[in-house]
């Protein structure tokens, strides 16, 4: 699956994240992205907040991909929290 395109892509604002943490209620899931620093804090850089139908859409959409990605490049290798930590320069 190519890479999703935007008109406006230059305009998106993107950040790295290596940290999820997922919430969820009778109506909403919100879902937190951050990174892992060196302390093994978890610094949120941004919040999700979508209805359970929406999160099941980017549940399929991810699991898709994933299936893709396994098949194009292999097996993906579970990483441990000290490589997650040093995979990018401070930074990202």
């Amino acid at each position: 699956m190519p890479s999703p395109r935007n008109p406006d892509s230059e305009q998106v604002n993107r950040l790295f994240s290596n940290s999820f943490l997922i919430g969820f209620n009778a109506y909403v899931f919100i879902m937190d992205f951050g990174v892992l620093n060196a302390g093994g804090e978890i610094q949120v850089h941004s919040r999700i907040v979508t209805s359970p139908a929406d999160a099941q859409e980017l549940s399929r959409l991810l699991q898709e991909c994933l299936c893709e990605h396994l098949k194009e490049f292999g097996r993906i290798k579970k990483e441990t929290k000290h490589e997650r930590l040093h995979r990018y320069p401070s930074g990202h």
